[in-house]
C-alpha cells in the first residue's frame, strides 16, 4: 500500500504509547513513551492521573483533544513542544485515538513521535515546518512559507496554494526560524523576507506585499524602523 507523501517519515520511527481510561488514569505506556519523556517513571505515570501531570494550560488542551475525539469520527492529530530536556527544545508530534473497550467504557491510546531531528537543524532551529491538513501531515520547506499568523494560542501559515496549521505558538515559532530569512513585522505576522514584493506607504502607515499575494501585511509602529533598516530603506 502506498502511504501519502505527507507521513513517509514516520514509517521509521517508533512511537511512544500512552493508553488511558475514561477517567484519565493511564493504564500502560511502553518504554518509548518513558525515554520520550525521561522526567516521569513507571512508577509515576502508570495507575496516574494524566492530568495530574500537566499544568492548568496543557490540561484545558487535553480536555478539549478528548472531547474533539468523542464528538468525531477521526482520532486528534496535534504537536507540541516540550520543556527543555537536555538543554533544548524538544517537538513530538501526537495522534490521539479510541480503543474498543466495551459498550460501558471508553479507552484512549495516545502515539507520540519525536520530530525533533526530521524539523530543526544542529542548532536546534526550523529547517521544516510541521503541518497539518485534513488527514494529512506535511513537513513543509521554510523556503515555500510565505508568512505565518497568530490563530489565538496556534498559527497558522501560507505557501502559495495552500493553509496550514502549526500547534505551536507565533512566539515560539519565532525563537526558532532563521533571523536572515524571516522577520515579526506585527505581534501576528512573521514574513518569509525572500518573498518581500513590495513595501507601501499609505496614511502614515506601512505595509509588505508578498509575490503572488493580493493581501497587503500590516507593520506595527515599533517594527517600522527595523524593518526599513533590515530592507536597506533608512
Amino acid at each position: 500500500m502506498k502511504v501519502s507523501n505527507g507521513i513517509q517519515f514516520l514509517e521509521k520511527m517508533e512511537p511512544g504509547v500512552l493508553v488511558f481510561d475514561e477517567n484519565m488514569i493511564v493504564t500502560a505506556a511502553n518504554k518509548i513513551f518513558l525515554r520520550q519523556f525521561p522526567l516521569v517513571t513507571e512508577n509515576d505515570i502508570i495507575g496516574q492521573d494524566i492530568l495530574a501531570l500537566h499544568h492548568a494550560e496543557s490540561i484545558k488542551s487535553i480536555q478539549s483533544y478528548i472531547d474533539r475525539l468523542d464528538n468525531g469520527r477521526h482520532q486528534v492529530v496535534t504537536q507540541m513542544k516540550s520543556a527543555k530536556m537536555a538543554g533544548s527544545d524538544k517537538y513530538y508530534m501526537l495522534r490521539l485515538m479510541n480503543l474498543l473497550a466495551g459498550k460501558k467504557t471508553k479507552s484512549y491510546c495516545l502515539l507520540s513521535y519525536d520530530i525533533t531531528d526530521y524539523i530543526t537543524n544542529q542548532s536546534k532551529k526550523l529547517i521544516k515546518m510541521p503541518a497539518y491538513c485534513g488527514d494529512d501531515i506535511f513537513l513543509i520547506d521554510l523556503k515555500n512559507i510565505l508568512y505565518f499568523v497568530a490563530d489565538n494560542v496556534y498559527t497558522k501559515f501560507y505557501t502559495q496554494d495552500k493553509e496550514y496549521y502549526a500547534y505551536l505558538m507565533i512566539s515560539e515559532i519565532e525563537n526558532k526560524l532563521p533571523s536572515n530569512k524571516f522577520y515579526r513585522i506585527h505581534r501576528s505576522h512573521i514574513i518569509n523576507l525572500d518573498h518581500i514584493e513590495l513595501v507601501s506607504k499609505k496614511r502614515g502607515g506601512y505595509t509588505v506585499k508578498l509575490k503572488n499575494m493580493d493581501k497587503y501585511l500590516p507593520v506595527s509602529r515599533s517594527k517600522v524602523k527595523p524593518f526599513l533598516e533590515l530592507m536597506g530603506l533608512k
